[in-house]
């Protein structure tokens, strides 16, 4: 009977541990997705542009404007303070705000002069996006954050 139980325990926590995951691997695509389907780099100048979600909990934001000026973004999920939407479903900026000085930012062939500095957000233009999108986005950002993968 004991051994049963044990059996049972084990099968029920890797099926949480497995459905945990699951909800993660599923949060992180559904995050990604989001941008690629409503980023508005384009509106912007930028002509190139990338946002990934690493494995050890990262956000990574790159940006390449028409001029060839690289702008990247870094920060681990676990500095984000909140996420904001400002402006309408049509036009608006995502914007990732963090603990003081914990969001790397660094350029390349800029100019004016490349840049390596710690900032505190990440502004990432938006577009054509509801507000239930904008909520889903949101929480599922604010879910991995608080999984702590």
């Amino acid at each position: 009977m004991i051994l049963s139980k044990n059996i049972a325990v084990a099968a029920l926590t890797y099926l949480f541990l497995n459905n945990e995951e699951i909800n993660i691997a599923n949060a992180k695509k559904s995050v990604v997705n989001h941008y690629q389907q409503y980023q508005a780099e384009k509106e912007f100048g930028v002509k190139k542009a990338s946002f990934e979600l690493s494995n050890n909990g990262f956000i990574r934001y790159r940006r390449t404007g028409n001029d060839n000026k690289v702008e990247y973004f870094s920060v681990k999920m676990d500095k984000i303070l909140n996420v904001d939407y400002l402006g309408t479903e049509k036009m608006g900026w995502l914007v990732i705000k963090c603990l003081e000085e914990s969001v790397i930012y660094q350029t390349y062939q800029d100019n004016k002069g490349n840049v390596d500095d710690m900032i505190a957000e990440i502004k990432i233009p938006i577009k054509n996006i509801d507000i239930t999108e904008i909520n889903v986005w949101v929480n599922d950002i604010n879910n991995l954050k608080a999984s702590k993968f």
